[in-house]
């Protein structure tokens, strides 16, 4: 069955001037029947050891998130933004434990550079995500990254035609996803 989520939030956003926006939020969000891995007790001869997702337990998030924009003469955009939050699940002993795969900071900033008109746009933006736990809570800390994304957009290409090519992880930083054992 699907988890269920229950969030409050309130947030605002200011303009601070001639193309300059900031944003800013708090939000709690409670999940219940939150669904988590376990390994499956038997497997077919040969196979190797094999999971599965079941509700188990909940969670609780509480967090806050800011974001600024500022758009210059000659279109040059500008953008960060920051997400603070805490995340932990109620484990099947009643004990609150860090939910895994949540880093306690998110933050993101990039420009974007108008090449030819508006028609023809390059970006590019840096990603932090701060340390996290793997999946298996067995308090193994994933480290924490900073990854820089490129990408050229050509806006109104015959009619209304979108076109976009982006690059991810641009300098070939090695970073692990905590609910896999994969490189990305």
């Amino acid at each position: 069955r699907p988890e269920r989520l229950r969030t409050i939030e309130l947030a605002g956003s200011l303009h601070f001037g001639p193309g300059m926006l900031g944003s800013a939020s708090v939000y709690y969000t409670r999940v219940d029947g939150l669904l988590v891995q376990e390994p499956v007790a038997s497997c077919y001869a040969g196979s190797g050891p094999r999971q599965h997702f079941v509700n188990r337990g909940a969670a609780n998030v509480l967090g806050a998130e800011v974001s600024f924009s500022v758009r210059l003469r000659g279109g040059v955009t500008g953008f960060a933004s920051a997400a603070v939050t805490r995340a932990d699940q109620t484990t099947a002993a009643g004990e609150a434990a860090p939910l895994p795969n949540s880093p306690t900071l998110i933050a993101s900033a990039g420009a974007a550079l108008p090449l030819w008109r508006d028609r023809l746009v390059a970006s590019v933006r840096l990603h932090y995500v701060s340390e996290r736990l793997d999946y298996r809570l067995a308090r193994v800390a994933e480290s924490a990254y900073l990854r820089a994304d490129a990408s050229l957009v050509a806006r109104r290409i015959l009619g209304g035609l979108f076109a976009s090519v982006t690059v991810n992880n641009t300098l070939n930083v090695s970073y692990r996803d905590p609910v896999t054992s994969s490189e990305a």
